[in-house]
């Protein structure tokens, strides 16, 4: 409570409440309605964007039996803070966060349930632990590539594309987005003369063929890449 105590005077100070939510009301929904969201959305969820995160809850559930207090204290206070997440209906999300920032304070929690799964594995189980600890790696630092380079949308739902297939091509990704940049550049270009027709003003500001589109599939196959994940 002492630790609390001056967040609790300045919202008094603030507010005239010594207890409140400053966002409104809304801004939290019990019960919380997001949770699958929060872990498994393209949009940002936990165990898509970081799965070495899900090793590590994966970890402290196998290792209930073995090491009960630990384990399950753990799994409880992780829990606890993603359905705080998940009652969020506006920003499960964390907005153009990379992942979810609001579950950072969760790693090292979630290295325990590793480290765990480490102490407790076979020789074999260790070798498969170690493999699928370095794709993890591997996968989220090609995201993080994807998002400094802006090649991924930093608030929205992902491709098919640009969840799975980019990640193993970047430097076709980056040409797709130079393409891209350049298409809406002249797209500006033109509107700057355009003419007083309002049908030609539209049909400048939004290209309806796939030569000046680049982004507009033409095949199944990329119909299925572009379609948008949950």
């Amino acid at each position: 409570m002492i630790v609390l105590l001056p967040q609790f005077l300045e919202w008094h100070a603030i507010y005239g409440r010594y207890l409140v939510i400053p966002q409104g009301s809304d801004f939290l929904q019990f019960p919380p309605r997001y949770t699958l969201n929060v872990l498994f959305s393209s949009r940002h969820g936990w165990f898509v964007w970081t799965p070495v995160v899900a090793l590590g809850i994966a970890g402290l559930i196998y290792c209930v039996t073995t090491w009960p207090r630990l384990a399950i204290s753990i799994l409880f206070a992780i829990a606890l803070q993603i359905l705080f997440c998940a009652s969020m209906p506006t920003n499960w999300h964390g907005g153009a966060s990379f992942s979810i920032r609001m579950l950072t304070n969760c790693v090292p929690a979630v290295s325990v349930g590793i480290m765990l799964l480490a102490l407790n594995g076979s020789r074999k189980a260790l070798i498969g632990l170690s493999g699928f600890g370095l794709f993890c790696i591997i996968y989220t630092l090609l995201f993080a590539a994807q998002y400094r380079f802006d090649l991924i949308p930093k608030d929205d739902q992902l491709t098919v594309r640009e969840l799975l297939i980019d990640k193993v091509d970047l430097p076709a990704a980056i040409a797709r987005q130079r393409e891209y940049l350049a298409v809406q550049r002249t797209s500006e270009t033109r509107q700057l003369g355009q003419t007083a027709d309002p049908g030609t003003a539209a049909a400048r500001r939004y290209p309806t063929d796939r030569q000046s589109n680049p982004r507009m599939p033409n095949t199944l196959t990329e119909t299925i890449l572009a379609h948008r994940v949950w």
